[in-house]
């Protein structure tokens, strides 16, 4: 899709549903966006099959600056978002950002989508309408979007299991953030209400329970992804482990482009 298309879709839909102006624009050939006096922009990330190393999708990071280019964490600007409208509005920008910058880099694969933790308490029903209108604008299929939600507590599985089954009715592919205990939960809801991916972060160490992980997520149906695999000893343990697929700097050494 030409440049110029992409944002005269923008500026359709801001106009339409938020903004007289929309907060984006065209700048060194990707759409940027701003927030208050934050700029915003997309960086994509390779999700690679542990099978054959073939790019299955792209995670889509958020990054933001400051005007005279001081890196900032994401984290700053929502909570700048002081209340649940704020919230909302910013994580539809974020991810209608992220779309838009996919299809100016004609990225192939699905596109993994961040939905902040506090949206599964805020939005009680229809999620993924508003986002649906976004994939329509840009003849995008929901079918090419992984919806990534965090699987928070025990109290929070009533709200991630109708989150979930909103998502996959809508046509969206949906992972959750899942460490053993939260997989455990998540095995007991019913197959329309479980995600189709299972993730879980390197955080610069193997997990003890990354095969454990693997092995209760395979038995309830669900794939496993693993962020973060950035060394040689990680990418070891997550193939030992039979890890269907991974994001990291050794898994993108790998891959197949």
């Amino acid at each position: 899709m030409p440049p110029e298309q992409i944002i005269r879709h923008l500026e359709q839909l801001y106009t339409q549903h938020f903004l007289q102006f929309p907060p984006f624009r065209l700048e060194e050939g990707r759409v940027v966006g701003r927030f208050f006096k934050y700029r915003l922009t997309s960086v994509f990330y390779p999700v690679v099959s542990l099978i054959d190393h073939e790019i299955v999708g792209w995670r889509a990071i958020l990054q933001s600056t400051l005007p005279d280019g001081q890196w900032v964490d994401p984290s700053r600007l929502f909570a700048l978002a002081f209340d649940n409208s704020g919230l909302v509005n910013l994580d539809r920008l974020v991810r209608t950002l992220h779309v838009a910058n996919a299809l100016l880099q004609r990225l192939d694969g699905a596109l993994f989508l961040d939905v902040h933790p506090r949206l599964l308490g805020i939005v009680k029903d229809d999620h993924g309408r508003f986002f649906e209108q976004v994939l329509q604008q840009f003849e995008v299929s929901a079918s090419h979007i992984v919806i990534h939600l965090p699987s928070g507590t025990q109290s929070d599985a009533t709200l991630l299991a109708k989150s979930i089954a909103n998502y996959r009715q809508r046509g969206y592919q949906v992972a959750a953030s899942s460490d053993l205990p939260a997989l455990s939960r998540l095995a007991y809801f019913a197959p329309a209400n479980r995600p189709e991916l299972v993730t879980l972060t390197f955080a610069g160490t193997v997990p003890h329970e990354l095969g454990a992980w693997r092995k209760q997520a395979s038995l309830s149906g669900m794939a496993t992804l693993v962020w973060h695999v950035d060394s040689h000893q990680q990418l070891a343990a997550a193939h030992e482990a039979r890890v269907d697929f991974a994001t990291g700097q050794a898994v993108k050494a790998v891959a197949t482009y």
